[in-house]
């Protein structure tokens, strides 16, 4: 497998992730055979979030820490930007993803569907990003970061108005253009 740094986390990843996004319709010895053989090969990147209600964190979380040490992955959650969350509906929803996960910390922590200057500017002055930086103070989180399906003149703009650590963008290499 083939590494590669995240971004300005100074995490190294595989270059192929896995994305959990299916699992909540999934049983655990599919769950768990599928994190096993990601491991096996290399993958050493999971991510996902509260999809299903927050199965598929219970799941991945479970199928991880059966077949490895929690030093030994990359994992990466996320919150919804979309619904303009405030900082306190964040932070609920990052300390019920480490519960449902069963770990004490995220590698990223990213804003999903920053796809707007409007749910960007939120993010930045409303209480969302303070609430993850006072959550990657108590160490709960050691990177941030945004996911987006903006235009791109948009994203060159929310990277240049906060230095985040990175972003995941559209583009998927099974569906890209």
């Amino acid at each position: 497998m083939i590494y590669r740094e995240l971004g300005k986390t100074g995490l190294k990843i595989s270059i192929i992730g896995f994305g959990g996004m299916r699992f909540f319709n999934k049983d655990e010895a599919t769950a768990d055979a599928t994190v096993k053989r990601c491991l096996d090969r290399g993958i050493n990147f999971f991510e996902t979030g509260s999809y299903g209600g927050g199965k598929t964190e219970t799941m991945l979380g479970k199928a991880l820490w059966q077949n490895c040490r929690r030093e030994d992955v990359v994992l990466a959650d996320k919150a919804t930007a979309c619904n303009l969350p405030t900082g306190d509906e964040v932070r609920a929803s990052l300390e019920a993803a480490l519960e449902r996960y069963q770990t004490d910390y995220f590698d990223v922590f990213n804003f999903w569907g920053t796809n707007t200057r409007e749910m960007h500017e939120h993010v930045l002055k409303n209480g969302p990003l303070d609430a993850v930086l006072k959550a990657k103070e108590e160490g709960l989180v050691r990177s941030i970061g945004l996911t987006t399906h903006a235009q791109p003149d948009w994203i060159r703009d929310f990277v240049d108005e906060y230095p985040w650590d990175m972003v995941v963008l559209k583009d998927h290499m099974l569906y890209s253009r």
